[in-house]
Order: C-alpha cells, then sequence, then structure tokens
C-alpha cells in the first residue's frame, strides 16, 4: 500500500511539475530533483524487461542500444539521446570523486548523492549546459546516464533515466 501511494504521490508531482513548464524554475527543479531520488530509491527497482546487445534494464517506451565499448553505450528513446557508462568500481556516495570524475565546466544547478537500505548509492545532479540547455546526470550503483535538455523535459527524462539505471541495479539487489 506504501508503495503504490509512493507511486502515486510521485505521479502527481511529476504530473504538476511537466504542467507547469515553461515556467519551472531551477530552485523548483533542486526540489524535485531531491523528492524525485528519495522516493525511487525507497522502491525496489522496476525488474528489468528489456535486454539488448547485453544490458538488462526496465523501459517504457521503445528503446535503441547501441554499443560503443563494454562502458559505454549510446541510448535512444523516442526524441531523446542518452549517454550511459558503466563502472562498478566508482563510489557514488563520495561528492568529491563524483565531482572529479565529471570534470564539471558548468555551473552546477543541483547535485544531491543518496544511498538506500540496500546501500545502493545514487545521484542526480543538473548543470547548466547551452542556450537555455541542462545536462541531467542520473546514477546508481555504478551506472551512470546523461542527457542534455530544456528545463521542461526534466523531469520526465529524469524519471526514466532513474528507472532505467536503478532496474540494471536490480540483479546484484536480488542476489
Amino acid at each position: 500500500m506504501k508503495k503504490r501511494w509512493i507511486s502515486l504521490s510521485l505521479s502527481a508531482l511529476i504530473a504538476a511539475w511537466l504542467i507547469a513548464g515553461c515556467s519551472v524554475s531551477e530552485e523548483h527543479i533542486k526540489d524535485e530533483a531531491r523528492s524525485l531520488i528519495e522516493s525511487k530509491l525507497i522502491e525496489e527497482p522496476k525488474e528489468p524487461n528489456e535486454a539488448i546487445n547485453g544490458l538488462s534494464f526496465y523501459g517504457d517506451r521503445e528503446i535503441a542500444v547501441e554499443e560503443v565499448n563494454e562502458y559505454n553505450y549510446v541510448i535512444s528513446a523516442e526524441d531523446t539521446t542518452y549517454l550511459l557508462f558503466k563502472n562498478d568500481d566508482l563510489d557514488y556516495s563520495d561528492q568529491d570523486e563524483i565531482r572529479d570524475d565529471l570534470m564539471l565546466d558548468h555551473e552546477v544547478v543541483t547535485f544531491e548523492t543518496f544511498t538506500n537500505e540496500s546501500s545502493l548509492d545514487a545521484y542526480i545532479m543538473i548543470t547548466e549546459f547551452d542556450d537555455g540547455t541542462y545536462r541531467l546526470i542520473v546514477a546508481v550503483d555504478g551506472k551512470k546516464m546523461t542527457t542534455v535538455l530544456p528545463l521542461d523535459k526534466l523531469a520526465s527524462n529524469a524519471e526514466f533515466m532513474f528507472d532505467f539505471v536503478y532496474s540494471m541495479a536490480h540483479e546484484s539487489i536480488s542476489e
């Protein structure tokens, strides 16, 4: 029952965010990013329902996967391209290590790190990019997904990205 309430609350929150559209502020984005990760990490990861090019993941839309090498993939879904990086050796609970790893060259709008009951580390980072766009990075336990979007598309894509990388951690939680 608690998971259902959390899912309904999260859906309502995201719907309100999407309706607000262009009037979304960076401050609002910070609050939403924190809420998204906190609520998603309470839940069990979605069970993978797709397997493409050696990746098992949950997808709620048509997804194309191109393997660049054993650590890097290009993911395409709808009209958005994402970069996926897999490295199980990174410590995603250390903010300084994350910042060093990302070699940031734009202002950070929000950066939140979390650890759940299963000891999975996660973070979400939004940085300014170019011409009204923002770089969105979502990571869970060594799986990091990145894309560049306008402010009004961050919410729906953050949820998709989180579900994608969190579901990849499903096997390590189940063991």
